[in-house]
């Protein structure tokens, strides 16, 4: 039998002091266990230094390393894209929200602008949306909601704009106000063209004079990975910073040894009988220059023999894969969707799917509260969108989980047998509660033979097995969506609060996730 290990009784639970004794030991372990990774060696390892990192890379740079090196931009791109480029159906309970709602989807590309920005914010530690008001003010100062209420246009721009070209100009510091501790004022200094180098040299952009303020109210802003600071967040990017550098390294290592090594160099062995005057010696290095640079592909020698010089090219494969691996890790993003399918090759249905997990769980921790719910806000509180009371919205996701035109056909083809099957079923039950008469004894009258008959079945008092709905639900031909609001299977029926306006579907790809809450809640955020 083996031994159970149990618990501290009540008797030799720890005192509070040998508690805060605990505290001390693990608080003076963890300080010499840092001191030691900062002055090893008498402070001759220090890691960033060793590795070549940047200790605090500029938005220069990662815009640059954005720019230029591959990975890096799928890096940032690919989250944004998996979210805005399939976008969900923003609905509420008017028609005029709606229209309204619709409206700036499709004159000001709605979608787009918020791909740009999310964008932005994963390269530097904010993005921001400028929102044109068309009030007739300046931008700033905070918008005028009369104003906008009685034009005929209201929304002129949707504009986003990078850390680069943004600075923040003045905070909230009214400890009453929903603001408070937020950027109040913004300044936008918009780059006409923008070219990306280390130091002053090869930056170009605008000048002081075209630099404007902007107030809070015209502004959405966006920050990802927040911690305590709801301003400046941890962007993607710099996360994998020092692994793109890593990455760097081993692929254009590879790159420059392959050069290096492919075209091996030559050493000629000259006879030591062999006496060599000045004229031969200059009739030697012009044959080995000519052939060095490919004006002639043979080397005539006397007294010489030429060796060629071997040299071997690492593989740099498994270090490629394993910084890929980390990259992968950090950013979610699994290694065929990061880098592409390998030859022949596409990605697993085991990769996509736990793609599809990631993009929902940024659907919900942050594309919702942190993107779609603020720009809500701003437009209602502008006067752009309508704040009637009860006013319900519902916003719908899309299937994060594409199939492929085979696995569309073969769940087509479950289908069909699974309702091949469910209709048997039904079929033998009805039959058993309807039950059968039974049939009288035959007698042949040429031969006299009698055939018994058969006995009746008397109906049995069942309950129904599974019904027609119920069917169509465990097949897959009616999947309901889920309210997160509640937690409870709607079952596909429309609630009461959402019979005022007509409901509108989503015409592209059935509904997974959907998310129903009423402005007012959305007002609070």
């Amino acid at each position: 039998m083996g031994s159970q290990v149990n618990g501290p009784s009540p008797q030799q639970q720890p005192s509070p002091s040998a508690k805060m004794r605990a505290l001390e030991i693990g608080y003076g372990m963890f300080r010499r266990i840092n001191f030691a990774w900062q002055n090893a060696f008498q402070g001759k390892r220090n890691l960033y230094d060793v590795f070549g990192y940047t200790y605090n890379p500029t938005y220069d740079q990662k815009y640059f390393k954005y720019l230029r090196q591959d990975v890096a931009s799928r890096v940032v791109d690919a989250p944004a894209a998996a979210l805005w480029t399939n976008p969900p159906l923003v609905t509420s309970t008017s028609e005029n929200w709606n229209f309204l709602f619709d409206d700036l989807i499709a004159r000001y590309n709605l979608w787009a602008s918020i791909e740009k920005v999310d964008k932005l914010a994963g390269i530097g530690r904010f993005s921001c949306l400028l929102l044109g008001f068309n009030d007739s003010g300046n931008l700033e100062s905070p918008v005028n909601t009369r104003a906008i209420t009685q034009k005929q246009e209201k929304i002129l721009y949707l504009q986003p704009y990078s850390e680069r070209t943004v600075k923040i100009k003045r905070y909230n510091t009214d400890p009453r106000s929903e603001d408070f501790n937020k950027p109040e004022v913004y300044t936008i200094q918009p780059m006409q063209e923008y070219v990306v180098g280390f130091g002053d040299a090869g930056r170009h952009g605008g000048n002081d004079k075209s630099s404007f303020d902007v107030h809070a109210s015209r502004i959405v802003h966006i920050a990802e990975n927040c911690l305590e600071n709801t301003v400046y967040g941890s962007p993607r990017l710099e996360r994998v910073y020092n692994t793109l550098d890593d990455l760097l390294k081993v692929t254009g290592g590879s790159a420059e040894t392959f050069w290096l090594t492919a075209n091996r160099g030559i050493h000629i062995d000259i006879d030591k009988e062999m006496e060599m005057d000045a004229t031969d010696e200059a009739n030697l290095t012009a044959e080995v220059e000519e052939y060095q640079h490919q004006l002639r592909r043979f080397i005539r020698t006397r007294g010489g023999k030429v060796n060629s010089l071997g040299s071997d090219t690492p593989d740099p494969t498994g270090v490629f894969n394993m910084l890929i691996a980390v990259i992968g890790g950090a950013t979610g993003i699994p290694k065929r969707i990061l880098v592409g399918a390998e030859a022949g090759q596409l990605a697993s249905e085991q990769d996509r799917a736990n793609w599809a997990d990631r993009v929902d769980e940024r659907r919900a921790s942050w594309g919702n509260p942190h993107v779609l719910f603020p720009i809500i806000k701003k437009l209602v509180m502008a006067g752009y969108l309508p704040n009637e009371s009860g006013l319900e919205i519902t916003i719908d996701w899309p299937s994060a989980f594409k199939m492929s035109p085979l696995e569309n056909a073969q769940t087509s083809a479950q289908h069909a047998r699974s309702a091949v099957n469910f209709a048997k079923a039904i079929e033998t039950m009805e039959n058993l509660k309807r039950g059968e008469p039974g049939t009288a004894d035959f007698t042949d009258p040429e031969t006299g033979a009698v055939t018994p008959g058969t006995p009746a079945v008397e109906p049995l008092d069942l309950g129904d097995l599974v019904t027609i709905d119920e069917a169509r639900k465990f097949i897959g031909l009616d999947k309901p969506p889920v309210t997160f609001s509640s937690g409870e299977d709607v079952g596909g029926k429309p609630t009461s609060d959402s019979t005022s306006a007509a409901p509108r579907t989503n015409p592209t790809s059935p509904s997974t996730r959907r998310i129903q809450i009423s402005q007012s809640r959305i007002l609070m955020v």
